[in-house]
C-alpha cells in the first residue's frame, strides 16, 4: 500500500519553506503562462493550405507580425499586419471575440479558438509546475 507520512519537526524550517514556495508561485505561473503564449503564437503562424485555384501570392506579413508583450500581470498577444496602409488581421483570423473574419478566410483558424484551447491547458500545467517547486522545497 503506497503511503506518505508528513510530520513537523522544525516549525521554522516549514515556515521558511512555505514563504519560499509562496514567492515561487508567481514566477512559476508567469513562466508557464509565457510558454502557453508562445504555443499560441506558434500555432497562429501556421498558414493553412491555399484554396484550390488561388493565385494569391503569400507575403507572410501576418505570420511575421505576431508578438507577445509582457504586462504587469500577464501577457498580450497581438498581430497587426498592414498591407497597402490597411490593417487586415481581424479579417483573416477574427478578433478577440471570434468575430469579423471575412468569409473568404474561413479556412484560417480563429485566433479566439486557438487562445481558448491553449488557456484551457494552463491551470493543469501551472499546477504541475507548482507541485515540482513544492517538492524541490521539501514539501512532497
Amino acid at each position: 500500500m503506497p503511503q506518505i507520512s508528513v510530520k513537523v519537526t522544525n516549525g521554522d524550517l516549514v515556515r521558511k519553506g512555505l514563504e519560499s514556495l509562496r514567492s515561487d508561485i508567481p514566477k512559476i505561473a508567469k513562466s508557464r503562462m509565457f510558454k502557453h503564449m508562445e504555443n499560441i503564437v506558434r500555432k497562429m503562424k501556421i498558414y493553412p493550405p491555399k484554396p484550390a485555384g488561388s493565385r494569391y501570392v503569400r507575403t507572410f506579413t501576418l505570420r511575421n507580425s505576431w508578438q507577445i508583450r509582457q504586462k504587469d500581470n500577464g501577457y498580450t498577444i497581438s498581430a497587426d499586419p498592414v498591407q497597402r496602409g490597411r490593417r487586415y488581421g481581424k479579417y483573416v483570423v477574427g478578433d478577440a471575440y471570434g468575430e469579423q473574419q471575412a468569409s473568404q478566410n474561413s479556412h484560417w483558424q480563429l485566433f479566439r479558438n486557438v487562445v481558448e484551447e491553449e488557456v484551457a491547458k494552463m491551470p493543469k500545467s501551472i499546477q504541475d509546475d507548482i507541485g515540482i517547486a513544492a517538492k524541490r522545497r521539501g514539501f512532497g
